[in-house]
């Protein structure tokens, strides 16, 4: 009798992608163009539904966050967790407006095979992290649940913002 293969079951998994747009077809300025409030997500949603531009780079990634860190006229530490390119109204502009930040601070949560499955399997949820400061929230929902977790975290230097604070 010959053996038949059964499909396997859906993978539901958190899942890291990569974007990269060809120039010619940046999407993001037909959505802001003329319209600096933009502040939907179609720009990236629609070309990651395009195979040929997205990249997955690893699943079972649950939570990354960008931390931008200057530094003031003084050399106080600004941490921020909202970057815009948009004018300030304030005058004189804030020491960061318009600047590519020269440090930003990474931090990612994986989880492993194990806790994934057992996530699906049970349907467990997690809290949604925004910024840094929901991590310890996370956190929390991932040892309360007994799931396995590392948390990377460190600070990459931008080369390219050269900016002064005068």
């Amino acid at each position: 009798m010959p053996s038949t293969i059964q499909p396997s079951a859906a993978r539901n998994r958190y899942r890291l992608f990569e974007l990269v747009q060809p120039a010619e077809s940046l999407s993001i300025y037909s959505f802001t163009s003329g319209n600096a409030l933009y502040n939907g997500n179609e720009w990236f949603t629609q070309p990651l539904a395009v195979v040929k531009n997205s990249t997955l780079l690893s699943e079972n990634i649950i939570a990354l966050t960008f931390v931008a860190i200057y530094e003031d006229v003084n050399g106080n530490t600004i941490e921020n967790h909202y970057y815009s390119s948009a004018p300030s109204a304030n005058f004189p502009q804030p020491v960061e407006a318009n600047n590519i930040p020269p440090n930003v601070r990474v931090t990612m949560l994986a989880i492993d095979e194990v806790s994934a499955l057992r996530m699906q399997k049970q349907n467990i949820s997690l809290p949604t992290v925004n910024t840094e400061s929901d991590l310890p929230a996370l956190e929390s929902v991932l040892v309360a649940q007994k799931l396995n977790y590392q948390k990377f975290q460190g600070v990459v230097r931008i080369g390219a913002a050269q900016w002064i604070t005068e």
